[in-house]
């Protein structure tokens, strides 16, 4: 009996079906089956921008990058200037680099503000986010909501 052989393969096709790929399969007797994945390029490379702040590393897809240069330590000490802010967080969690909302507008992945406030339709008010930073700098935490 063969029972449960094969049955995750068909998982497997189904995602390399909708990643716009192919499954070739050759059997041969007394050598067994071999599986040949073939995916479309863009699947399998995508040039990133590898960008580290203290020990945290992230890798951002070339597209979303318009320019890249090393800034002088002046020049960074003017990006964290003073004043008055408000952060938005978003997860791209199935990575169509799109804002995906349900048909209400809510959002479908997850999502967060600074100051972390309760919302229930649309954004937040931007007095509820905003973050006074001082010239001595500031660290806050955002927690992330999913739906």
């Amino acid at each position: 009996e063969l029972s449960g052989r094969g049955v995750g393969m068909d998982v497997v096709r189904a995602e390399v079906n909708a990643m716009g790929g192919r499954i070739e399969t050759a059997t041969a007797a007394g050598q067994g089956t071999s599986f040949k994945l073939i995916l479309p390029l863009t699947t399998a490379v995508t040039q990133v921008v590898m960008l580290r702040c203290g020990d945290t590393r992230v890798g951002v897809p070339s597209t979303l990058v318009e320019v890249v240069r090393r800034a002088t330590p002046a020049e960074m000490d003017g990006v964290y200037a003073a004043g008055t802010y408000a952060v938005a967080l978003y997860h791209d969690e199935n990575a169509n680099e799109k804002f995906d909302r349900s048909g209400l507008g809510l959002p479908k992945e997850g999502w967060g503000f600074t100051n972390n406030p309760h919302t229930f339709f649309g954004l937040p008010a931007f007095k509820s986010v905003r973050l006074n930073i001082p010239k001595s700098g500031l660290v806050t935490e955002i927690r992330m909501k999913y739906p």
